[in-house]
Parts: structure tokens; C-alpha cells; sequence
């Protein structure tokens, strides 16, 4: 089979979820004999062909409906919540000789590539990486604030090209990697052929040795004990709930340091962070590295160096960087929201607390923290899950399936 993967964008200086799920996928299918391209806008990298792991990356220009719109806002839509057009990037997929086209975004680009599958008579799936169904106002508005006083004219194109409906109600079929918005979508669509497919992992990739230079390149003691979050630096992500957390442990526990890791996508969240690590004297124990490339030896050696994982997110479909974590063998406290509450199973692969409740983060990370038999118990049982349930050849081995049981159904 032939698939065409499309996206919002595929940059590997700015790296999320979405992109790691859909290189993997890509690679996997390369290696059982099937192709797959992926085509993207330019947002945050170059127009252009690219190949990467024998993987072809097409990107295309792309513009934004909206008037005004400065080259500020236009960076803040790249990095999350933008609505692109671009005509040369269907252009292309029409001529793309593909059996399935698979879509992993939403907006102008689902609605032009469903219209492009339904034309070739393929059968046009949709993958919901989170954001559908699910996504808290308070982050809707957040992602709404670069368009603020703007005019959008895509409502009118839309309209005048007989384009304005939801490309979910015509897919052929639907993938979501995270249960909650699974259970929301099945319900809401149970005529459809709608599945759930978690995210995968290459566990080896973070089980080499760790790198005892690392924590002396970023200034990080050997005795500290280091709790890491690897995550966009973004208001969905909720980091500013692990600085609180510091700001109360740090005086019972002097050799705790916080890692985080990611790449700034909400810089006015970003200069937030930093003004409070600032009013509370947090410099000392508060490490933050504006992300690594996915492909880092960089980012192995900060999983490795770290005795705890934490992710305290508001709103979160999967949590890819979990299976990272378990991997890299650290036990796990992760939010109870979304798909975390499905993946992390309090007490008994990981602990869950509620986001929004500072006490709990705090009484679940000082847990952890203090007994060693706990780390052990619920990273043991990570181990069997990941191994049972999360290894990139069995997820992608279900996604083939799929894909034939949606083409033999195109062929009747």
C-alpha cells in the first residue's frame, strides 16, 4: 500500500506528539514493504523535499486567512493552533498515486484532502491526536489569542468553495490515540469505523547507558535527586504547577532539582515561568532546556539522568513522553486527564493526581521521592504494559490491518 500522511507541519527543531507518532508510523510501514510519504506545510522549517530514514517529507507554502496578521502571530499559529491554506500542498496530494490518504490534523487541510480521497475514490482516514472533542475552553481561548482584532476571510472562502463542513462526519474511518476522546467519538459517530491506537515506542532507544557528563553540562549536582518533564513548554503542559510544587519542597528537600525539557510554543507562558522562578529564588533547583531534536543523543542522556518523570498536564490525549519515561525505566506521576487516565494506573504502573490540585502533585511526588520499594513496584509493572501493549511493530501491525479492512470495504 501507498499511504499519504498529511499534517500541519514536520519540523525537527520544533517537535511534538503528533510529529513523533507519524515519523514512527512511516518508518514501521517502510520496513513491512509498504511506502509512505508525508506531506506537510512549511511552518517552522523550509519549502522543499527532505528524506530522512528513507521517509519522504514534502513541504509546501502556506498562508492564514486573517487580516491582520503580523509576523508574530504568524510564528505563535505556526507553533499550535493554526488553520493553514495551501493550495500547492493539495495540488500535490491530488497527484499523489496513494491507496490511502491519512489525515492528522484538522481545519482547511482535512476538509481539501477528504474532498481529495473521495475524488480518487481511497479511502480517507482521520487520526485524532487530541483537540477534537476534548480540548478545555481555557486553552481554546489561549490558542485564539493570536487572532485577536483580526479579520478572518477563510469563513467566506470556505463558503464559496462548498468547503465548510466537518471532515470527521466523511471519513471512512477514525484512529484516536487516546481512550477518553475515543469513547467521545464512537459515541458520537457510531456508524463510523472509529478505533483505538495508542502511540508507540522504541523502548531500546532509551535503555543505553547513561551519560555521566550530562548533568555536569547543565550544571545539575550528581547527588541532586532530578524529577524531569519532557513536554512542549506550553500552558496545555501546566509546568508552572511543578515550580509551585518546588517552591514547597525545596526546604524539606534540598537535593531535589527539576529538568524540564521541551520547546517553547507559548512564549508569553514562557516569560510567566521565568518571573516566577525569578520571584522565588528558584534559579538553584530549576534546570529548563528549550528542547532537543527527536533524533538527540541529548534527549536519551536527560531521561537517563533523571530518578523521576513527572507530567502535570491540563489537557493531554496520550502522553507519548510516558512510554519514553518507562522505557528509560523511571516510575512515572502523571496528570489524571484525557488519555493519562487510561495509560497511567494509580499505584500500580505510575501515580495520578489531579492537575489542578497542587497538594495532591506534592503528596505524590514526595512518595515517590522517599520509598524506593514504590519506584520499583509500579515501574515493574510499566515494564509488562510496555511490553504488552506499546512496541511501535504491534501498534503499527493493527493500523496495516485497518487500512485493508477500509480499502477492501472502498472495493465492494
Amino acid at each position: 500500500m501507498q499511504i499519504a500522511n498529511l499534517l500541519r507541519r514536520m519540523s525537527f527543531q520544533e517537535w511534538g506528539g503528533t510529529e513523533t507518532v507519524v515519523f514512527n508510523t512511516a518508518r514501521e510501514l517502510l520496513r513491512d514493504g509498504h511506502g509512505a510519504r508525508i506531506f506537510c506545510t512549511s511552518a517552522l522549517d523550509r519549502t522543499g523535499d527532505e528524506e530522512v530514514s528513507g521517509i519522504r517529507i514534502s513541504r509546501f507554502g502556506y498562508s492564514y486567512p486573517y487580516f491582520p496578521l503580523s509576523k508574530m502571530r504568524r510564528r505563535m499559529l505556526d507553533k499550535k493552533g493554526g488553520n493553514p491554506f495551501s493550495p500547492t500542498l493539495i495540488r500535490a496530494l491530488e497527484t499523489e498515486k496513494a491507496d490511502v490518504i491519512h489525515c492528522h490534523t484538522m481545519g482547511h487541510l482535512a476538509v481539501q484532502a477528504c474532498r481529495t480521497a473521495r475524488r480518487a475514490r481511497i479511502p480517507f482516514v482521520m487520526s485524532l491526536h487530541g483537540g477534537a472533542l476534548n480540548v478545555p475552553e481555557g486553552e481554546i481561548r489561549e490558542m485564539c489569542r493570536p487572532l485577536e482584532h483580526s479579520l478572518n476571510y477563510g469563513r467566506l472562502l470556505d463558503l464559496v468553495r462548498f468547503e465548510n463542513f466537518d471532515p470527521m462526519s466523511r471519513a471512512d474511518g477514525i484512529v484516536c490515540v487516546g481512550y477518553d476522546e475515543y469513547r467521545r467519538v464512537a459515541a458520537k459517530f457510531p456508524e463510523k469505523n472509529v478505533i483505538y491506537l495508542p502511540n508507540g515506542v522504541d523502548p531500546e532507544r532509551f535503555r543505553t547507558a547513561p551519560d555521566p557528563g550530562f548533568r555536569r553540562r547543565y550544571g545539575i549536582g550528581r547527588e541532586k535527586f532530578v524529577v524531569l518533564c519532557v513536554s512542549r513548554i506550553d500552558y496545555q503542559k501546566n509546568q508552572m504547577q511543578l515550580l509551585k510544587m518546588m517552591k514547597w519542597l525545596r526546604g524539606e528537600m534540598p537535593d531535589l532539582h527539576l529538568l524540564l525539557v521541551g520547546p517553547i510554543t507559548a512564549t508569553d507562558y514562557f516569560a510567566r515561568m521565568k518571573a516566577y522562578i525569578a520571584e522565588n529564588a528558584l534559579e538553584e533547583c530549576v534546570t529548563i532546556i528549550p528542547g532537543f531534536q527527536p533524533s538527540s543523543p541529548e534527549l536519551v542522556a536527560a531521561y537517563r539522568c533523571a530518578d523521576l518523570f513527572v507530567l502535570p498536564s491540563r489537557h493531554e490525549p496520550f502522553g507519548i513522553v510516558v512510554l519514553e519515561a518507562w522505557s528509560a525505566g523511571l516510575p512515572v506521576v502523571a496528570a489524571r486527564v484525557g488519555g493519562l487516565e487510561h495509560l497511567v494506573r494509580d499505584g500500580e504502573n505510575g501515580l495520578a493526581f489531579d492537575s489542578a490540585d497542587l497538594n495532591e502533585l506534592i503528596e505524590k511526588c514526595r512518595a515517590a521521592c522517599a520509598d524506593r520499594e514504590l519506584r520499583g513496584r509500579i515501574c515493574e509493572g510499566a515494564e509488562r504494559d510496555l511490553e504488552e501493549n506499546y512496541r511501535w511493530p504491534r501498534i503499527v501491525a493493527r493500523l496495516e490491518a485497518f487500512y485493508e479492512e477500509l480499502c477492501n470495504e472502498k472495493r465492494r
